[in-house]
């Protein structure tokens, strides 16, 4: 059975970790808030939505979303909200945060 991971955040260190994990044998699942940003992940052939529930429970996930600046502290509500979705779909994957700070 092939493992599946899905890429959280297919901005720009998302898309290539998706492409990534890919060529090495994963089924990927990708997803981000923003439809154009999928758009561009289905171009390239990655399994993407905008709707959570549509995603399938994975092996691995990697968090790829921003942490913006806020009062010069980054703003880790969106890592928060997604460690959340996660937990409730699969509590024993394994996770990568590699979000950035802008």
């Amino acid at each position: 059975m092939k493992m599946k991971a899905c890429v959280i955040g297919l901005g720009q260190v998302g898309l290539p970790t998706a492409l990534y994990i890919a060529e090495h044998g994963l089924e990927v699942w990708g997803y981000d808030i923003n439809e154009s940003t999928v758009e561009k992940a289905k171009s390239v052939e990655i399994e993407a939505t905008t709707h959570w529930n549509k995603v399938p429970p994975a092996d691995v996930y990697v968090i790829c979303v921003n942490t913006v600046l806020v009062n010069n502290k980054p703003d880790m509500r969106a890592i928060f909200d997604v460690c959340e979705k996660i937990v409730r779909k699969n509590k024993s994957a394994l996770v990568s945060v590699e979000s950035t700070i802008v």
